[in-house]
């Protein structure tokens, strides 16, 4: 019931999985550790919100986001090696997340599953991708008969928001019930 949530909320099951390349958003982010690009962004942003964030707080997140996209973009480009066309082909939300369970590059080799038997892993199959969601749940340590609370940790882990936890445990909840 918690990875129909999931594929749900996520997609809506495969329905809307993103329209950006992934390979775009990384390699944007990666490049925010120069000051040049940082500017650039800053530049673009309402007077307000450039208020609100103060320059050294926005400069330390975007150096830090280019830590994260760096790691990123690796893990994308080596495990597709020798297949850079399908590394293009790849669309998905604005921070790079992909397929129907909105894995990131490094969520997609820690914990993709070739659940049809095909050979590889592809996100946008409902079996790979239900069988995915499964792998990434279980490493996190989540066991079917649990109490909501270690329930809650699991669902935690894999999108670090208290409405989305409490999104996804209440559609499987309704889900269990019949509704």
């Amino acid at each position: 019931y918690v990875i129909v949530a999931i594929l749900s909320v996520e997609t809506r099951f495969g329905n809307y999985t993103g329209y950006t390349p992934t390979l775009d958003i990384l390699s944007t982010f990666a490049v925010m550790d120069r000051k040049t690009y940082r500017d650039v962004v800053w530049r673009l942003l309402p007077a307000k919100d450039r208020k609100r964030w103060g320059r050294q707080a926005f400069d330390e997140k975007l150096l830090k986001r280019s830590q994260w996209a760096y790691r990123e973009l690796y893990t994308l480009l080596t495990w597709e090696d020798g297949q850079p066309a399908k590394v293009r082909s790849f669309k998905g939300s604005l921070m790079g997340a992909i397929g129907w369970p909105q894995f990131l590059p490094s969520s997609l080799v820690q914990h993709g599953v070739d659940g049809n038997g095909d050979g590889h892993v592809d996100l946008f199959d409902p079996t790979d991708a239900i069988a995915s969601v499964a792998s990434y749940l279980s490493a996190y340590g989540w066991v079917g008969a649990g109490n909501r609370a270690e329930k809650e940790k699991v669902i935690y882990a894999y999108n670090h928001s208290r409405p989305y936890v409490d999104t996804i445990l209440g559609i499987a909840e309704r889900l269990q019930q019949g509704g």
